[in-house]
């Protein structure tokens, strides 16, 4: 593995241990503890579990997003912005 890459796969092993335990943990804590006096304490266990994967996930992709891109000026085109494409492409016919 390149080195430039072990911070992006150790934040990956680490949201997907979260999301392998932390659903677990909440369903089982709601389901003894907090929804245990409920109608449906699973339905309820379940849908803490989920809102705790959802969290886990949003905080990984705000993680992902929030991270420096380190372009090193290597693939310089002759538009900045990308290829013009629509409407304001130039025409060459």
């Amino acid at each position: 593995m390149k080195p430039e890459n072990r911070d992006v796969a150790q934040k990956l092993g680490v949201a997907t241990g979260l999301m392998f335990t932390i659903p677990i943990l909440v369903f089982y804590a709601c389901l003894n503890f907090v929804f245990h006096e409920k109608d449906e304490p699973t339905m309820w266990a379940g849908g803490a579990a989920v809102i705790a994967t959802n969290l886990i996930v949003g905080g990984y992709v705000v993680s992902a997003f929030s991270e420096e891109d380190d372009f090193d000026g290597e693939t310089e085109s002759k538009d900045a912005n990308g290829p013009r494409v629509g409407a304001f492409k130039t025409r060459t016919d």
